[in-house]
């Protein structure tokens, strides 16, 4: 298009009549700069958004890595004091052997006690007797 067609106080981008020609904002390198700017705060405003998104996901992260770790000690805890109960148990059960152990010796102790007396005082008796005959043979004699 040649600059004949071009009608007056239109901008040559656009069909819209064009700025006066004694303002600033009229010029198209302003125009161009102020979009450029807005462009700019545009994406300054995204990347804030960017910013705080990630950071929110960092917190979020960091809370539930802090939530995960209070999860894992609390099933460890868990699992030590259970197996601590049942190495109790297991040693109450051992002492209760031991000590029935204990008691079932201490009765085959006491019966075989009795049958060593039983046998010393028949063991007495009979030597009594024997030295009651010697005796009365001795006296018949």
């Amino acid at each position: 298009m040649s600059d004949a067609r071009i009608q007056p106080r239109l901008a040559p981008d656009s069909f819209g009549p064009a700025p006066t020609a004694g303002t600033a904002d009229g010029e198209p390198v302003v125009d161009r700069l102020m979009r450029r700017v807005q462009a700019l705060e545009e994406d300054k405003r995204w990347w804030r958004r960017a910013a705080l998104i990630s950071f929110c996901l960092f917190v979020f992260a960091l809370l539930g890595g802090g939530v995960v770790s209070v999860g894992v000690g609390a099933m460890y805890w868990s699992a030590i004091s259970r197996q601590n109960e049942q190495l109790q148990q297991m040693e109450e059960m051992r002492v209760r052997e031991a000590e029935t152990q204990a008691a079932r010796a201490r009765a085959e102790t006491e019966a075989a006690r009795a049958q060593v007396e039983a046998a010393r005082q028949q063991a007495e008796r009979l030597a009594d007797e024997l030295e009651t005959r010697r005796r009365e043979e001795r006296a018949k004699q």
